[in-house]
């Protein structure tokens, strides 16, 4: 079946929101002030509660796009879930300008701006998924879903394989996250960035 052209895109990016059900994983495994922590100040409750939520639904947006389930319903609903995720990345953002991490969370040797740039980063990948769905090529594919069954998770977007991106970015942010932090602390290290106990304490301006 053809699809509009940026609806895979679109799919792609939001199944990529799974990673973010790391921020339960770093509410309740001590990172956090409140609970003992001594990687981030407790107001990163909100903008981590809110990742975990967003994480925690993503299948079911991609479920909803991918499969036109609920045509044009489907359609506002995940319009909606991708504008929560980019409020809540800039949620972020004023929370680490204001109370930035107590030291890095990527590794001693990774400069405290990374935080920022992951936030803009991400943030910049929902607001294209968020333009991409306001396109009229993919406004009108959901409107025409609507005179239509709903397609089989196998004949839909990506024909399914949007559920091992969601499965695996998961995966990676929980499971995987101390490689992740191994790997960028030895790229910087690379480079010449030095340990954070031979800096000033890290606090962003």
């Amino acid at each position: 079946m053809s699809f509009p052209d940026a609806l895979p895109i679109v799919v792609g990016i939001v199944s990529w929101q799974s990673y973010r059900v790391i921020g339960f994983k770093l509410i309740f495994d001590g990172a956090l002030e409140c609970h003992g922590g001594k990687l981030l100040p407790t107001a990163w409750i909100l903008p981590l509660g809110q990742d975990g939520m967003i994480g925690s639904l993503a299948w079911i947006a991609c479920l909803l796009l991918a499969t036109c389930k609920g045509s044009t319903m489907a359609y506002i609903v995940s319009c909606c879930y991708v504008w929560w995720g980019i409020v809540d990345y800039c949620i972020g953002m004023v929370v680490e300008k204001y109370m930035p991490p107590n030291k890095s969370a990527f590794g001693p040797h990774v400069p405290g701006w990374m935080m920022l740039v992951w936030l803009f980063m991400n943030l910049a990948l929902e607001v294209t998924a968020f333009a991409l769905l306001l396109s009229k090529d993919i406004l009108n594919w959901f409107i025409t879903c609507d005179a239509a069954e709903p397609l089989s998770i196998t004949d839909g977007v990506l024909g399914g394989w949007w559920i091992a991106l969601c499965i695996g970015s998961a995966l990676l942010m929980t499971v995987g996250f101390p490689v992740v932090v191994m790997v960028m602390d030895a790229f910087f290290k690379k480079l010449g960035f030095p340990h954070e106990d031979s800096k000033a304490p890290l606090r962003l301006t």
